[in-house]
């Protein structure tokens, strides 16, 4: 008989078209990072109303912690273009409600309570980013 070959993985595959699709819909500010992005083009939309509707939504990023993101006066209110360059944690940019609901889903299923703690100095919520688990505020 032949002689058992060791099983070895196969080759990566390419990118799927979805992959490629969501990846330009990041490029062009459609689509968040996050994996159940409500505000991104859905297959059932109209080409024209979902890109209109979500090229005007902003998207934000996670900061580094308080220790080296921006001075701050207690009110946790100021822009980030006043204080110059700002440190983000990771990559990954969000639209606003979207981080708010996968932070809460990463919230409950550790059992820590509903709302995301909270730096009374600066104003800063504590939280971790949905994608790649880095720590930082917002």
């Amino acid at each position: 008989m032949f002689p058992r070959r060791e099983w070895v993985p196969p080759e990566p595959t390419a990118p799927t078209f979805r992959a490629k699709v969501e990846q330009k819909e990041r490029a062009t500010g459609m689509r968040c990072w996050d994996m159940s992005c409500g505000i991104g083009p859905s297959d059932d939309d109209p080409a024209s109303t979902s890109a209109q509707a979500v090229s005007s939504t902003p998207q934000i990023r996670i900061r580094k912690n308080s220790s080296s993101a921006l001075p701050s006066s207690g009110k946790g209110k100021e822009r980030e273009e006043d204080h110059g360059p700002v440190e983000y944690a990771c990559e990954h940019s969000f639209h606003p409600s979207c981080l708010v609901s996968a932070t809460r889903v990463a919230l409950s299923v550790r059992g820590v309570s509903v709302e995301p703690e909270r730096d009374e100095q600066s104003g800063d919520v504590h939280l971790h980013c949905p994608v790649c688990r880095v720590d930082g505020c917002r």
